[in-house]
């Protein structure tokens, strides 16, 4: 009987390491969101996610937003982020039609991560 007892033991210890999450590290560029002012001008909302499974120290990342090629927000600063929390950014500079027809905007993060595909984002508005 005990070793029965053991060996059942053993063998669930076995399967529930073997089939625990792996732990990764994953920052996302989520989304950004175009807002107009009352001139029509854009600015923009943007958020990040730690999409992975550990907390990503802070520092250890950093995002930038750069509309038509130009760094136009920036946060190196970064604070730690938990798994599955979000952080929320918005842009300080407003787009102007005199200024551009269109605004090409790219979201990175630059963080060497599991899943680095998904550290960029980009878009277009039209103004």
């Amino acid at each position: 009987m005990k070793t029965i007892t053991v060996l059942f033991i053993g063998l669930q210890l076995f399967f529930n390491h073997a089939f625990s999450e792996l732990e990764t590290t994953d920052i996302q560029a989520l989304e950004v969101i175009e807002n107009r002012t009352e001139m029509n001008g854009i600015y923009y909302h943007y958020k990040i996610k730690n999409t992975g499974t550990t907390v990503i120290p802070a520092g250890s990342y950093e995002v930038f937003l750069k509309v038509n090629g130009e760094t136009v927000s920036l946060d190196t600063a970064t604070s730690a982020l938990k798994p599955g929390q979000t952080l929320n950014y918005e842009s300080q500079k407003t787009f102007y039609k005199e200024d551009h027809e269109f605004l090409n905007y790219t979201l990175e993060i630059k963080m060497e991560d599991s899943n680095p595909a998904n550290n960029t984002l980009k878009g277009r508005s039209i103004l």
